[in-house]
Protein backbone atom coordinates (compact mmCIF):
# COMPACT_ATOMS: atom_id res chain seq x y z
CA UNK A 1 0.00 0.00 0.00
CA UNK A 2 3.12 2.59 0.56
CA UNK A 3 3.65 2.30 -3.35
CA UNK A 4 0.25 3.84 -4.16
CA UNK A 5 0.62 7.04 -5.36
CA UNK A 6 -1.98 9.97 -6.82
CA UNK A 7 -2.75 9.26 -10.11
CA UNK A 8 -1.79 12.74 -11.36
CA UNK A 9 2.19 12.07 -9.72
CA UNK A 10 2.02 8.62 -11.48
CA UNK A 11 1.20 10.03 -14.54
CA UNK A 12 3.38 12.45 -14.39
CA UNK A 13 6.18 10.69 -14.19
CA UNK A 14 4.96 8.41 -16.93
CA UNK A 15 5.32 11.28 -19.07
CA UNK A 16 8.73 11.65 -17.82
CA UNK A 17 9.64 8.38 -18.55
CA UNK A 18 8.49 8.74 -22.49
CA UNK A 19 9.86 11.64 -23.12
CA UNK A 20 13.28 10.44 -22.07
CA UNK A 21 13.51 8.75 -25.26
CA UNK A 22 14.16 11.98 -26.81
CA UNK A 23 16.15 14.12 -24.04
CA UNK A 24 18.43 13.23 -21.72
CA UNK A 25 17.60 15.32 -18.87
CA UNK A 26 14.21 14.21 -19.00
CA UNK A 27 15.34 10.93 -18.57
CA UNK A 28 17.68 11.70 -15.76
CA UNK A 29 15.15 13.43 -13.86
CA UNK A 30 12.57 10.75 -14.40
CA UNK A 31 14.81 8.52 -12.96
CA UNK A 32 15.90 10.35 -9.71
CA UNK A 33 12.01 11.12 -9.12
CA UNK A 34 10.94 7.42 -9.25
CA UNK A 35 13.96 6.57 -6.91
CA UNK A 36 12.96 9.03 -4.47
CA UNK A 37 9.50 7.72 -4.93
CA UNK A 38 10.42 4.32 -3.93
CA UNK A 39 12.93 4.95 -1.64
CA UNK A 40 10.44 6.76 -0.29
CA UNK A 41 7.57 4.46 -0.21
CA UNK A 42 9.71 2.07 1.68
CA UNK A 43 11.04 4.84 4.47
CA UNK A 44 7.57 5.80 5.36
CA UNK A 45 6.41 2.23 6.03
CA UNK A 46 9.59 1.48 7.89
CA UNK A 47 8.79 4.82 10.41
CA UNK A 48 4.95 3.63 10.39
CA UNK A 49 5.90 -0.05 11.61
CA UNK A 50 8.65 1.09 13.89
CA UNK A 51 6.11 4.06 15.35
CA UNK A 52 3.63 1.15 15.90
CA UNK A 53 5.99 -1.31 17.78
CA UNK A 54 7.48 1.60 20.16
CA UNK A 55 4.67 3.63 20.67
CA UNK A 56 2.15 0.95 22.86
CA UNK A 57 3.22 -2.72 23.40
CA UNK A 58 -0.33 -3.45 24.93
CA UNK A 59 -2.45 -1.45 22.27
CA UNK A 60 -0.03 -2.59 19.35
CA UNK A 61 -0.33 -6.43 20.41
CA UNK A 62 -4.32 -5.94 21.46
CA UNK A 63 -5.27 -4.73 17.25
CA UNK A 64 -2.86 -7.64 15.95
CA UNK A 65 -5.09 -9.86 18.08
CA UNK A 66 -8.19 -8.09 16.73
CA UNK A 67 -6.98 -8.16 13.51
CA UNK A 68 -6.02 -12.12 13.59
CA UNK A 69 -9.30 -12.99 15.53
CA UNK A 70 -11.27 -11.45 12.64
CA UNK A 71 -9.81 -13.57 10.00
CA UNK A 72 -9.91 -16.91 11.86
CA UNK A 73 -13.48 -17.57 10.70
CA UNK A 74 -12.50 -16.64 7.26
CA UNK A 75 -9.64 -19.09 7.48
CA UNK A 76 -12.11 -21.60 9.02
CA UNK A 77 -14.46 -21.54 6.18
CA UNK A 78 -11.61 -22.09 3.32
Amino acid sequence: MALLYPTWCRNFFAGLLECGAHSEQAALFSGICICAMITAALWIAIWIFAFAITHDHNATLNTMLWVFETFVPAIGRI
